[in-house]
């Protein structure tokens, strides 16, 4: 994957966690599972940053 693809599914990813934290539900298996999908976008955008960061180093050392 190449880093465009990366940073286009890291702004996919951001735009989700936004719109889950705009909504704040009032059932209490919704907000688990709204925390639930929050952690694990957030999990994956610093997935991508690291992997980003990774191949930024890499190159420097070509």
């Amino acid at each position: 994957m190449n880093k465009k693809e990366l940073k286009l599914r890291q702004e996919r990813l951001l735009e989700l966690l936004d719109a889950c934290l705009e909504d704040m539900p009032d059932n209490m298996v919704e907000e688990s599972y709204q925390a639930r999908n929050a952690s694990n976008y957030l999990q994956s955008i610093y997935t991508i940053e690291r992997m980003l960061k990774e191949d930024r180093h890499g190159s420097e050392n070509i």
